[in-house]
């Protein structure tokens, strides 16, 4: 590794500060939304009183004709009162802690998974489907919120309406970076297209997985819906899409990965390539795929290596020429995002790859250029001064 000093200040980061206030009002409004049906259900006015003229649980009454694929379910709870009462205090319980952790910040992983299932309970039980097909509405765009580059493209959009394709799926090129991301097969029984995430992948076959050579792209988690086929699939399988279950290895402290091992189960929305008949992919340019999902990420998008438009769009500086630098930090000690603010912000904007396994801080005016592998294999932080730092 050479060392050659110099004075030049490291670029301030924008692009975190950006993602920031972009993402704020998006957290204040979805969870005002869930919050304020706590509010006005209990706060306001008590609407949780049976005998009451202005109980909630009669609009299940309404819910009933419309809902898909959970009538038995609504039937079953306006049939037995005390039972509908509990769900109500439950489901309105729930709304004010979803809607609170996203307000303050708290547990947000955990509160969009709240929401995600709140959301399709209430889209199944008040039939929106249905009530969106009727007013006309054709094609649903969904992504990502922890993708930067996810944005609606009326090209696309047109061209996918052209298409006649009941679902597409946004994939691009994998590199070194996503080579863990879910990639795109072929199903030998049948040539469909399939979404094979690496928790569903035997351990043994992990080196193939991740060949970026034979795998050559992944999943984006863009998707384009046709919404009148997605109401057939629901239609044939009771209500819900036939996705594969995922059995993915967690720690039960996130911030201990001593602590004890268990399990998350989930599904892929991305999986539901598979259900639709007809589906197809489209390889997509990079500039529509700029994820955050680790700190590795993190680190990146806040440093000089990203720029913000005057629209507030994110892409690579233009000095990368559409190369996205490989950062790798070291699992066991950036993790989590606070553990970001002992580690510093160099410059990243001539780098290539960086891995960094040990303990580091970089002062303000370091360079990272070219391939970089840096160790510390003591329990004291490394002190990485001033300077420009060149690997190969």
């Amino acid at each position: 590794m050479k060392e050659e000093h110099s004075h030049d200040s490291a670029v301030q980061p924008e692009a975190y500060r950006w993602a920031a206030v972009m993402a704020l009002p998006l957290r204040l409004v979805v969870g005002w939304t869930y919050f304020s049906a706590f509010w006005r259900r209990l706060v306001l006015e008590n609407k949780l009183i049976p005998d009451d003229p202005g109980y909630i649980g009669v609009k299940f009454n309404h819910l009933l004709p419309n809902a898909l694929g959970i009538k038995p379910v609504i039937e079953y709870l306006v049939t037995h009162p005390s039972e509908l009462w509990w769900f109500m205090v439950a489901f309105t319980i729930i709304e004010f802690l979803v809607g609170l952790m996203l307000m303050l910040g708290l547990l947000t992983r955990l509160a969009s998974v709240g929401v995600f299932c709140l959301a399709l309970g209430i889209l199944l039980g008040s039939g929106w489907l249905d009530r969106l097909l009727a007013d006309g509405v054709k094609y649903a765009f969904v992504s990502n919120s922890d993708n930067l580059g996810a944005q609606l493209d009326m090209n696309f959009l047109r061209w996918f309406a052209e298409s006649g394709a009941p679902f597409v799926m946004e994939v691009t090129r994998r590199t070194e970076a996503d080579k863990k991301g879910g990639h795109l097969a072929v199903r030998k029984a049948d040539g469909h297209l399939i979404l094979r995430e690496v928790a569903q992948c035997p351990d043994a076959d992990i080196p193939e997985f991740q060949n970026i050579s034979k795998h050559r792209y992944f999943n984006t988690n863009t998707l384009w819906i046709r919404l009148d086929a997605l109401k057939e699939i629901l239609d044939a399988n009771g209500g819900v899409l036939p996705l594969p279950m995922i059995r993915n290895s967690k720690t039960l402290n996130p911030r201990d990965p001593e602590s004890a091992p268990v399990y998350q189960l989930e599904t892929a929305m991305g999986a539901g390539i598979e259900c639709f008949p007809g589906a197809r992919a489209v390889n997509v340019p990079r500039s529509r795929f700029f994820p955050v999902k680790t700190t590795s990420d993190l680190l990146l998008l806040r440093s000089d290596a990203i720029a913000v438009d005057e629209d507030g769009k994110v892409a690579l500086a233009p000095e990368r020429e559409g190369k996205t630098p490989v950062v790798d930090l070291d699992s066991k000690l950036y993790k989590l995002v606070d553990s970001l603010d002992s580690l510093g912000l160099p410059s990243l904007i001539g780098l290539d790859k960086l891995t960094l396994r040990g303990r580091f801080h970089f002062q303000d005016g370091a360079v990272l250029q070219g391939t970089l592998l840096m160790e510390n294999d003591s329990e004291e932080t490394k002190e990485i001064l001033p300077g420009v730092y060149a690997g190969a």
